[in-house]
This record gives C-alpha cells, structure tokens and sequence, in this order.
C-alpha cells in the first residue's frame, strides 16, 4: 500500500474515528505512564516513569503524526495548482521528529545518567530543537495546505493561523479538521 493511500484512508475517516485513534491512545498513554499518586518519585522511579512513558509514546506519535501528514499530503494533491505547496522539506520534518522520538528514547539524558551521557548533551539538544521546529512546521504547513485547498490559491501562515491551533490542539481540533480533510479526500477521489 503506497503512502499516498495510506492518506487517503486516514482523511477519510469520520471525525469520531480519528478522535479514537489520535487521542484516546494520548490520553491513555499519560494515564498508564503516570506514577503512583501521593508518592514522591525518587530518581529510579523517574526514570523508569520516564522511559515508559516514552516507550508508550512511540505508536501515539507515529499515529498522530501519520494524521498530521495526511491531511497536509492529501490537501496537497486535492488543490488545484496554483495552491500547491513544496514536497520537500514537509517530507522530511514529521519523519525526522519521530526518528527523534526513538532517538530519545535510548540517548536522552536521564536523570540518573547525567553525570555521564551516552552522547554530549549539547547534541541532544541541538537534535531536539531542530525535531520542535520540525514538529511546528509540519503542523503548520498541514494548516497552510488545508486552507490552500479550500481557498483554491496559496494562503500563507497568517491565512491559516485558525487551523494550526486546530491541529495543534488536536483533541478539540480533530472535531473541525477531520471533516475539512475528509473533504479534500472526497475531492481527491472525484478528480481521479
């Protein structure tokens, strides 16, 4: 099954579906995650927190982002084209944030290792900015291409501020978005 397809089924969900599956998963990960209420953690408890909580994470990031890319690459292929925006860099940025998630999971400075990190810290952190930045333009340029669909020319980010924090905000926003990639999926459908 191609990419392509695979964002064509994800668009055309029903909104409750992909409320089921970005944000139940999310918020249940959080749940089993959490520590013992009433505890105070010790540093051992932290970090076994921590990497569960990570290890749990994984599969919520790779679906969230798989909806997050979607809706950019099906809106993409949806809009006429003189709305079009560039593959390029919108390719690279969610699949590079996840890498970084796994990454992290195994390399991450833990409290009880940061006397002695496995890779300098400085490095982490530079991994980690550039996975945040790739997160928000990700997130952002899903928003611009959605809006682009729906407008018929290119809307720049000020055009489609609305929709970042709808996508954002996912579990609030996925009630208002998913109906709207549902329709560049439909369109997307009836062209071919």
């Amino acid at each position: 099954m191609s990419m392509n397809r695979i964002a064509s089924s994800i668009t055309s969900w029903p909104a409750w579906q992909a409320f089921l599956f970005t944000c139940i998963p999310f918020f249940g990960a959080g749940y089993v995650a959490m520590p013992e209420p009433g505890q105070p953690g010790s540093v051992v408890e932290m970090e076994v927190m921590f990497s569960r909580m990570m290890l749990i994470l994984m599969p919520v990031a790779l679906i969230l982002y798989s909806w997050i890319w979607s809706i950019g690459n099906v809106a993409n292929r949806a809009a006429s084209d003189s709305a079009k925006r560039p593959e390029r860099f919108f390719n690279f940025a969610l699949p590079y944030a996840f890498a970084y998630l796994v990454f992290a999971y195994f390399f991450f400075p833990s409290p009880g290792k940061m006397e002695n990190p496995p890779i300098p810290v400085g490095l982490v952190m530079i991994l980690h900015v550039l996975a945040v930045v790739c997160t928000f333009y990700a997130v952002a340029s899903s928003a611009m291409r959605l809006k682009s669909f729906e407008a018929g020319n290119r809307v720049g980010f000020g055009g489609s501020f609305g929709t970042f924090f709808l996508i954002w905000f996912f579990p609030l926003g996925v009630w208002f978005v998913q109906p709207r990639a549902n329709k560049a999926s439909a369109a997307l459908e009836t062209a071919s």
